[in-house]
C-alpha cells in the first residue's frame, strides 16, 4: 500500500499559528518555520511575549499555538490547556501483553508477526504502537491523524519520546505517520485489498477479502474504514 506525503495546507490557516519557546536559537526558529510551512499556518516571532499576548495581539482570530520547544513540541490553547506527545495507554497496554494477558484489538485483528496495519484514526497513537510491537520489525504499521497538528505532535513524538522500556521506544519508532484525510490517502489502495479491517495481512499470509465486503464477526470491534463516510470530523477525539 503506497502512502501519499504530507499533504501542505492553504496558508495562512487563522485558526492556528507557530511559534517557539523564549530565546530560542537559529536552528529552533528553522525548525518552527518548517513546521508552519507544513501546517499552513502563520509563523510568529516569540521575542518575549508570553503566549496571551501572542493570543490578543498577534492572531486574534487563533484558536492553537504549536510552540516549539527544544525537547518537545506543546500544542496549546487560548485557555493554556496544553497536549505534548507520551505514549499514553500503550505502555500501560504493552505491559499487560508482556506479562501475558491478552489484549482486545490484538486478537480481534488476529495480528501476528509481519503484518501490515492501517490505523485510520490514529489519535495518541496508543493502538498503532500496541501494533507496531505485534507486528515486529517485519511488519509494517501506517497511521493517519485527520487534524493536521495533531498529527504533526504526535508524528514527531513518537521520533524522539524514550520511555525506559526499549521494546515501547522500538515500537514507537516504527510507526508511520501521516496526516490528512482517510478518502485521500486510501484512494490508491487497488480495488482487491481491504480497506475495512484494522489490520491486514499481506496475501502470504491470508486472501483479502474484496474493498466492500463487510467485516467478519471477529473483526467488527475492530473495523477503521477508509471509506469518507467514516471519517472523523477534524478537531474530533478519536482513535489511539
Amino acid at each position: 500500500m503506497g502512502f501519499m506525503p504530507e499533504p501542505l495546507l492553504p496558508s495562512p490557516r487563522a485558526d492556528l499559528f507557530v511559534t517557539t519557546a523564549l530565546k530560542p536559537d537559529a536552528p529552533l526558529v528553522a525548525r518552527a518555520q518548517g513546521f508552519a510551512a507544513e501546517l499552513g499556518a502563520p509563523y510568529l516571532e516569540r521575542r518575549d511575549n508570553g503566549l496571551p499576548k501572542l493570543f490578543a495581539a498577534a492572531a486574534p482570530g487563533a484558536e492553537r499555538a504549536l510552540v516549539v520547544q527544544r525537547d518537545r513540541l506543546v500544542l496549546t490553547d487560548r485557555s493554556g490547556h496544553e497536549f505534548f506527545y507520551h505514549p499514553n495507554m500503550a505502555f500501560l497496554r504493552l505491559g499487560n501483553l508482556q506479562r501475558g494477558q491478552p489484549d482486545s484489538l490484538i486478537n480481534a485483528a488476529g495480528l501476528r508477526e509481519g503484518d501490515a496495519v492501517l490505523d485510520a484514526t490514529l489519535g495518541y497513537a496508543a493502538e498503532a504502537i500496541l501494533c507496531a510491537y505485534t507486528v515486529g520489525e517485519s511488519g509494517t504499521v501506517h497511521g493517519i491523524e485527520a487534524v493536521p497538528e495533531l498529527g504533526v505532535v504526535v508524528r514527531e513524538g513518537l521520533k524522539t519520546v524514550t520511555t525506559d522500556r526499549a521494546e515501547l521506544n522500538a515500537a514507537m519508532r516504527r510507526v508511520e505517520v501521516t496526516w490528512g484525510t482517510t478518502s485521500i490517502i486510501c484512494a490508491p489502495v487497488p480495488t482487491a485489498a481491504t480497506t475495512w479491517s484494522a489490520s491486514t495481512r499481506s496475501s502470504r499470509s491470508r486472501r483479502r477479502a474484496p474493498r466492500h465486503s463487510p467485516p467478519s464477526a471477529s473483526s467488527a470491534t475492530t473495523a477503521r474504514s477508509c471509506p469518507s463516510r467514516l471519517r472523523r470530523p477534524a478537531g474530533s477525539r478519536g482513535g489511539g
